[in-house]
């Protein structure tokens, strides 16, 4: 099961873990295109996990084309005699946005449930996939998605910020 990813996705971690967790091999295809180098990056994080769980990672640089290069593996693979797909790159699927939907609908009811209330949300955003499934969830509940805000992990500084 290749999945393209960046090198510190955790997409392809929580792939990792689905596929170890069912008995299922798993081909990671994740891509430099952050230029981090450094060993705490290259050899931490979600990289460790991925390795725990067994996974095969293929690392390629930040400006090849991953789901080309996880077809082919998956090509590769059934020619072997496997059966292989490949998981779109990243959880900005449709289903993937329906998890942080859910994910807002469990936080407004802990909020009442706790009689608290949340000031802001702030996530890492690298295929956007987390904020817009947050934001169209509590707007879908009657709530305001102000304080929702999100930093990208894979561009300049300058242009981190995403605020709703």
């Amino acid at each position: 099961m290749p999945a393209p990813a960046g090198a510190q996705s955790n997409h392809a971690r929580l792939s990792a873990a689905t596929a170890a967790r069912s008995g299922l091999s798993c081909e990671l295809v994740l891509t430099d295109g952050v230029p981090l180098h450094e060993p705490e990056y290259r050899r931490n994080g979600n990289l460790v996990f991925d390795d725990l769980l067994g996974a095969t990672v293929h690392r390629l640089s930040g400006d090849a084309d991953p789901i080309a290069f996880a077809r082919h593996r998956a090509d590769e693979l059934k020619r072997g005699g496997r059966r292989a797909f490949v998981v779109g790159a990243g959880g900005s699927t449709p289903l993937g946005c329906l998890g942080y939907v859910a994910c807002a609908a469990e936080l407004l009811r802990l909020e009442r449930m706790m009689g608290l209330r949340v000031g802001s949300i702030v996530t890492p955003n690298g295929s956007s996939g987390t904020h817009a499934g947050l934001v169209a969830g509590l707007i879908a509940a009657g709530d305001t998605a102000s304080g929702t805000r999100s930093f990208a992990v894979m561009g300049p500084a300058e242009d981190a910020e995403c605020v709703t």
